[in-house]
């Protein structure tokens, strides 16, 4: 992955703002690898959360925050308790790939039949909440889109491991 900081500065003397001499841009890099490492990069939160944290989170959050009725809330937790916490429960959320979930996509549309859109609802929107609720737009990002497959919202998720 490259990308451009500033204009690099190549003549002697002292670089202008803004302008980056081999030193600096060097340094910009050992600065921007060690947050990653740390995890402290903006958008690369760990936040040791799984999925099945993320699902209970979606599920306070619908029940309290958003006031559904019971039968609603019946259905999207048996979506999860049947279908999504035993292929992805005790996955961390930044390691949920695009991979695993178009595969498990694959998998569903054969096993669920008319359930899988309702699963994959559940999916997206549990994801999602984990997004707002934890801040982990960049590091994870393993989210499907709305035809069942994944879209990474990250550049950066390969690289930082």
């Amino acid at each position: 992955m490259q990308k451009k900081i500033g204009p690099a500065w190549t003549d002697r003397g002292r670089a202008p703002v803004g302008w980056f001499t081999k030193r600096a841009a060097e340094a910009w890099l050992r600065d921007v690898l060690d947050q990653a490492g740390r995890g402290t990069l903006a958008g690369m939160v760990r936040t040791a959360a799984t999925f099945a944290d993320a699902a209970a989170e979606w599920l306070r959050f619908i029940e309290e925050d958003r006031a559904r009725k019971p039968s609603t809330l019946l259905d999207h937790r048996s979506a999860l308790k049947a279908h999504l916490l035993p292929a992805f429960g005790g996955l961390e959320l930044e390691s949920i790939t695009p991979e695993q979930i178009d595969a498990w996509c694959r998998g569903a549309s054969k096993r669920l039949g008319a359930c899988v859109r309702r699963s994959r609802r559940c999916l997206t929107r549990t994801t999602g909440r984990a997004t707002d609720r934890w801040r982990i737009e960049a590091s994870s990002g393993a989210r499907p889109s709305s035809d069942g497959h994944a879209s990474i919202r990250s550049m950066l998720h390969d690289s930082a491991r």
